[in-house]
C-alpha cells in the first residue's frame, strides 16, 4: 500500500511540475506578443522615449546614446507612415541562457514605397530576465551570425538567426504565402 501511494504522489508531482512548464511557456509568449503589440501601438503616437526603452541597450549605444536614437527614428517617419500592415508571426527558439528568457521573433510587413507595395519579414532577438519585459534587437539582413553573437554576447549558442527578406510589388499576404525561413551563415 506504501509503494502504491508513493507511486501517484511522484505520478502527481511530474504532472504538476510538467504543467507548471507548460504554463510558464504559455505565459511567455504571452508576454513577448503583448511587448510587441506595444512595440507597435508606442510607434504609431511616435512615443520613442517609450519605444527607447523596448530596444536592447546595444541599438541605443550603437546609435549614439537616446538622443541619437530618437533623432534616427525621427528623421525616418516617413517610413513609419508607409506602413499599412504588421503581423507578428512565430516565436523561435525559446529558452533560458543563465538568468535570461531569450528567443527569436518573427514580424512581418507591408509598406507602400515611391508608390509601391513592399512586404517583407524580419526579425528580433528578445530578452527578458523576468518573462516580463522585454528588450529587442532587429537582426540586420546584412550580418552573420558571428556578428550577432560578438554584438551580444550571452545569446544561446545554439540560436540559428533567421534572415529578414523583402519584395517589391507582393502584398503581404502574396509574400507569406511563398514564405519559407532561411538563415544567416
Amino acid at each position: 500500500m506504501r509503494m502504491k501511494q508513493y507511486f501517484i504522489f511522484t505520478i502527481i508531482t511530474v504532472l504538476s511540475l510538467d504543467g507548471q512548464a507548460q504554463m510558464d511557456t504559455s505565459f511567455l509568449i504571452r508576454s513577448i506578443y503583448a511587448a510587441e503589440d506595444s512595440m507597435v501601438a508606442i510607434s504609431k503616437r511616435r512615443d520613442w522615449n517609450a519605444y527607447a526603452s523596448y530596444m536592447n541597450p546595444v541599438v541605443i549605444e550603437l546609435s549614439g546614446g537616446k538622443e541619437g536614437f530618437i533623432q534616427i527614428l525621427e528623421s525616418q517617419s516617413e517610413i513609419f507612415d508607409s506602413v499599412q500592415l504588421y503581423k507578428v508571426g512565430k516565436i523561435f527558439q525559446l529558452s533560458r541562457i543563465g538568468t535570461q528568457y531569450q528567443c527569436i521573433v518573427e514580424a512581418f510587413i507591408q509598406m507602400k514605397i515611391n508608390g509601391e507595395v513592399a512586404s517583407g519579414s524580419s526579425y528580433d532577438i528578445a530578452i527578458s530576465e523576468d518573462g516580463k519585459k522585454w528588450i529587442f534587437f532587429r537582426i540586420p539582413p546584412t550580418i552573420t551570425s558571428d556578428q550577432v553573437k560578438e554584438i551580444l554576447p550571452g545569446l544561446n549558442p545554439n540560436f540559428k538567426f533567421p534572415r529578414s527578406k523583402t519584395e517589391i510589388g507582393k502584398t503581404l499576404d502574396e509574400f507569406m504565402a511563398g514564405h519559407s525561413v532561411e538563415y544567416l551563415e
